[in-house]
């Protein structure tokens, strides 16, 4: 059973407005909250965070991030060009953070002061433009958007008025501590009330109006927090997956998930450590698995997780596992002690990488990166990590991307 990991603890301590969201390609960006400017991006296949421009306004209780990131025609994770943040702490301030060249820059304040419970997510809107969905938390039923705003490929949207923020129907109920936003990937908008309660509701974002929706199955409190896939396949050729992930918080290590489609939450495994004020969830690409979850557990602590997604599918069978790989690979012998050789055939000249990736996802070392002729190939994998390090015995994968024709496929490796 896949068990919550330990990872590279983030430098300064999540507490009160901590939050966690996927910017692009291998990097996950935090905000610490605790009245700090700190701001932090984390390398997965490092493991290793580094610092980021500091936010420019102190963030506290109440603080959020979401980004613009999005899922290409091939099921993947597609990076963002932005991320948002609400500084909370009874402000208004609002800001956005370019990716691309890292400057922060004070957009418009959002109409009334953020609180705790105050959250933000990304999604579409019912005129097919993209915004920012905000709650402003202490109790409040405002529901706000800001937009329209860039789509992860798009720099600017243009011919149309400029971004502003916008009131929306209220919450059903109003937004307590531990309460969340998350865009459910299709026409939907999802929102936990927080406040040591289960209530959960729907936001149908094409008729602007909210419905009840299955209750979690606990109540959730400070800590709590929300993200969902989008539409992110897990392994290859399998349907997107539209799930909803929580954290509980409250001081409880619970962590659930549901099908958006389905009125049933499922469970996970429980965290190692219970989460407090400030804990975040969020998902991040994995090679491997499509997606992996991510988790700070808040409560003015420095720990930060990961965990595979649950192997159950949308309808409720086992795993297809991986695609085997085309153009007659071969990995001779499989499973191996010391060495194996690779060997397959191009119908064409090809710009190729091959790379070898564990089970969890983390990149193992590049086996070859360049163009290849027409023909058979043949390569050498050694029973060594790029430094030289021998590897344990368990499962691994090949990583085999054509970047002339766009196709990326995996084959599973055994070392005895």
């Amino acid at each position: 059973m896949a068990e919550w990991r330990w990872l590279a603890e983030i430098p300064t301590p999540a507490t009160w407005g901590a939050s966690l969201t996927y910017g692009r390609e291998d990097w996950l960006y935090a905000i610490c909250g605790g009245g700090r400017q700190t701001f932090y991006c984390y390398d997965i296949s490092e493991n290793r965070w580094y610092s980021a421009p500091p936010i420019p306004s102190p963030v506290s209780v109440g603080g959020s991030v979401t980004s613009n990131w999005g899922v290409g025609d091939d099921g993947k994770m597609k990076g963002a060009w932005y991320i948002w943040a609400l500084c909370g702490g009874n402000t208004k301030n609002f800001y956005q953070f370019s990716l691309y060249n890292g400057v922060w820059e004070k957009l418009a304040d959002i109409l009334e002061p953020v609180q705790n419970g105050g959250a933000l997510t990304y999604a579409i809107g019912e005129d097919g433009y993209y915004y920012v969905y905000a709650i402003i938390g202490g109790g409040a039923r405002k529901f706000y958007r800001y937009g329209p705003v860039p789509k992860p490929d798009v720099q600017q949207v243009r011919g149309i008025i400029p971004p502003h923020w916008e009131e929306l129907p209220p919450l059903p109920l109003g937004a307590e501590g531990g309460a969340s936003l998350a865009w459910g990937g299709q026409d939907s908008i999802f929102y936990n009330q927080g406040g040591n309660r289960k209530e959960h509701y729907s936001y149908h974002i094409p008729t602007r109006t909210w419905h009840f929706s299955q209750p979690l199955d606990w109540t959730i409190g400070n800590g709590s927090n929300m993200t969902s896939t989008r539409g992110v396949r897990g392994y290859p050729n399998e349907p997107p997956h539209y799930r909803l992930y929580v954290l509980r918080g409250n001081g409880e290590d619970n962590c659930g998930w549901r099908i958006v489609r389905e009125d049933r939450w499922r469970g996970m495994e429980r965290l190692p450590v219970d989460v407090y004020e400030g804990g975040s969830i969020a998902i991040g690409p994995c090679v491997v698995e499509g997606y992996r979850i991510y988790a700070l557990v808040g409560g003015n602590r420095k720990h930060f997780l990961d965990h595979s997604w649950p192997r159950e599918e949308e309808g409720g069978s086992q795993s297809r596992g991986i695609t085997s790989l085309p153009y007659h690979l071969a990995l001779f012998p499989n499973p191996f002690t010391s060495e194996a050789k690779i060997s397959f055939s191009l119908p064409k000249p090809e710009r190729l990488s091959i790379t070898l990736y564990g089970a969890n996802g983390r990149k193992v070392k590049k086996i070859f990166a360049g163009e290849m002729p027409t023909g058979g190939q043949t390569l050498s994998l050694e029973r060594k990590d790029e430094s030289g390090k021998e590897l344990s015995p368990g499962v691994y994968f090949l990583y085999l991307k054509l970047k002339t024709e766009e196709k990326e496929v995996l084959e599973k490796v055994v070392i005895k």
